[in-house]
């Protein structure tokens, strides 16, 4: 982080959003996927709900863990099982 912003802080570096991105990227999958998945999400989000966006990151990994227990890589297996 210090590398990032120059500076390091402690409220900046112990934020609950650092240690609540290593959940979401181990459930999208693969690093790269996850890096560019997650950062413009969590952008995304930040900038049009900067009040409200840890929580919807949280609803969208409870959907992930209910719905998608084994990952992003879970919907190409099922795609590839299910016949045309």
């Amino acid at each position: 982080m210090a590398v990032r912003w120059t500076y390091i802080e402690p409220a900046a570096v112990f934020s609950p959003f650092i240690g609540f991105q290593t959940v979401p990227i181990a459930l999208i999958g693969g690093p790269l996927a996850a890096a560019v998945v997650f950062s413009l999400l969590a952008e995304t989000l930040r900038l049009q709900l900067p009040y409200a966006y840890m929580m919807v990151l949280g609803l969208l990994l409870l959907a992930c863990v209910i719905w998608l227990p084994d990952g992003l890589a879970s919907l190409a297996r099922r795609s590839r099982r299910s016949p045309p």
